[in-house]
């Protein structure tokens, strides 16, 4: 008996301390890093099937509910695989967390050191995207060059 009480003691602990988004991210086939300023525009996108960095995922999302603070976000990770699940993130000082919609539920979770120092050094890696300027075709609709 002592023995089942510790077993089901030790998965209570450990599944509390892993990310909601865990089982997502093991299923994750393909991962899109889209970085934003404060007008929401696009200002740098990553993109990434390598399963070894998308499984890093794990490493930076703690699992740790935090409140969901309204300060805006600086982008948001698009995990494909099954399905398609969006991961907002904010990396502004005191205002750290990520937030995501799961089975209609909101969840906030904070983001570790090591998460939030890889965000920040791959948005200034792509931080260099020129808007697309749109044109007009022939039968007046708008069209993004390409």
């Amino acid at each position: 008996m002592r023995i089942f009480i510790f077993v089901t003691l030790a998965f209570l602990v450990s599944s509390c301390s892993q990310s909601k988004l865990a089982d997502i991210i093991d299923n994750t086939s393909a991962m899109e890093i889209q970085f934003t300023d404060s007008s929401g525009t696009i200002t740098g996108i990553y993109k990434s099937n390598f399963s070894g960095e998308i499984n890093m995922l794990n490493k930076y999302f703690t699992g740790e509910q935090v409140p969901q603070n309204k300060c805006g976000y600086d982008g948001k990770i698009i995990l494909k695989g099954k399905d398609t699940t969006q991961v907002f993130f904010s990396l502004k000082n005191k205002c750290q967390h990520i937030s995501f919609t799961s089975n209609g539920s909101v969840f906030s979770e904070d983001i570790s050191l090591e998460g939030i120092s890889y965000l920040k050094k791959l948005r200034f890696k792509v931080s260099d995207i020129v808007p697309v300027p749109s044109q007009k075709t022939s039968n007046g609709t708008l069209n993004s060059a390409k």
